[in-house]
């Protein structure tokens, strides 16, 4: 289920000439949380509505964090993480036989 978050200003004047824009964030691997620097967090896939240039964190276990701003007129966003300790072969040993 797709969660929206409304981001908004809070002085009026600016907001009611400001057009707003709904944009999707979401990343690879799936299911990290987006926290909106002052306003909430949702789990990716998600829908934000946003009226100013907004600071976001993408985030999940066991990968980077990721900072990025987002913009009113942005596209949507795909944000790839990446791993925290990344490997690129897996060490392997002999076993004894268990004969």
């Amino acid at each position: 289920m797709r969660k929206t978050i409304w981001v908004a200003i809070t002085m009026t004047a600016v907001s009611a000439c400001a057009s707003s824009d709904v944009l999707t964030i979401d990343s690879a691997p799936p299911g990290a949380l987006v926290r909106i620097v002052g306003f909430g967090e949702c789990e990716t896939p998600c829908d934000i509505k946003i009226v100013t240039a907004t600071d976001v964190t993408v985030a999940k276990a066991g990968y980077l964090p990721k900072r990025l701003r987002i913009n009113p007129g942005d596209s949507d966003v795909m944000v790839a993480l990446e791993l925290a300790a990344p490997t690129e072969d897996v060490d392997v040993e002999t076993l004894p036989s268990i004969d």
